[in-house]
């Protein structure tokens, strides 16, 4: 919801509205400031591990493209199907165990 005020100007008798800067900032950030954070599970050990972010409106096409066997680079880093996780053992402490982990799809956050 917008926060504005309104009113006539008295010489050119136009409607003049004043629109809060703040509203209208936190309104661009949540509509382009989302990402999507792609997400891996340990075959080993069940757990989730998190990859990449990038923006949420390319998430998709990097998927698409890495599951096609053609990923594609953003900022240096390659999206790939497959990838290494630390486990914890038994104890609850990483005792070295090292499990594989698959690419599993991506979650969108946002601010």
């Amino acid at each position: 919801m917008k926060k504005e005020e309104s009113w006539y100007c008295n010489f050119c008798k136009r409607k003049i509205t004043l629109v809060c800067l703040k509203v209208l900032e936190s309104v661009e950030e949540e509509k382009y400031m989302k990402t999507a954070g792609f997400q891996y599970k340990c075959r080993k050990c069940g757990a989730l591990d998190g990859g990449l972010s990038i923006a949420a409106e390319r998430a998709l096409f990097h998927l698409i493209a890495t599951v096609g066997g053609k990923p594609l680079k953003t900022a240096g880093f390659t999206l790939t199907m497959l990838s290494t996780h630390h486990c914890k053992d038994t104890d609850g402490n990483y005792n070295g165990s090292v499990g594989v982990t698959d690419l599993i799809g991506f979650k969108v956050t946002g601010k």
